[in-house]
């Protein structure tokens, strides 16, 4: 097994789902090791095409594959496959002692003789993530989910600089255009907030 080390990054809920039919599908040639959340955000450039950066909200998924390109894996093994601007950000690191300090990690799992993960405090790692979801720890959540609009938007007009299918110049007024609708859409969803802020789905 080459148990190659993989973080998937949970923000929505389609990401718990596409990550549990996954972990299915490899059942027995992968496993999800831990959640763990980042204590700095940096950039990631993921494939040729673009980059994500990780946002303190995140809930994280360290898992490990006997496979040594994971998109390629979604596709084969568990039947899902991304547009290329839809998939999901995730990096090839291990979190140990040399960056075990920049990472918290929340749950730790084992698994049983079928090789099905077990719950954690009685609560399954499924559960687990979509209260994540549904909850975000952060206060100033609708701030993170602005953020998040923007950032996708960054990701889609350097992927498409990147791929060349757009000159910087005219990526700049279609980045421009998208941050604005980014913006419009993020404040959309005032409604799945409270008085306070509160993500409340």
């Amino acid at each position: 097994m080459s148990n190659t080390p993989y973080l998937y990054v949970i923000r929505k809920k389609h990401d718990v789902d596409d990550l549990d039919k996954y972990l299915e599908a490899i059942r027995g040639v992968g496993e999800l090791n831990f959640f763990c959340k980042p204590k700095k955000r940096y950039n990631v450039l993921w494939g040729s095409t673009g980059n994500f950066r990780y946002l303190k909200t995140d809930l994280v998924a360290a898992i490990t594959v006997d496979r040594s390109d994971i998109l390629e894996s979604f596709r084969e093994d568990a039947g899902i496959v991304y547009e290329w601007h839809k998939r999901p950000r995730m990096e090839q690191r291990a979190i140990g002692k040399h960056n075990g300090r920049d990472w918290e990690i929340v749950r730790s799992y084992k698994y049983d003789e079928n090789y099905r993960i077990l719950p954690n405090e009685n609560v399954s790692w499924q559960d687990y993530a979509y209260h994540h979801v549904r909850t975000n720890e952060m206060p100033d959540i609708h701030a993170v989910e602005m953020e998040s609009c923007l950032i996708d938007t960054l990701e889609t007009a350097n992927a498409l600089v990147n791929c060349r299918e757009l000159v910087f110049d005219d990526a700049e007024v279609v980045m421009l255009a998208m941050t604005e609708l980014s913006l419009k859409t993020a404040k959309t969803k005032k409604h799945l907030f409270d008085s306070r802020g509160r993500y409340i789905g």
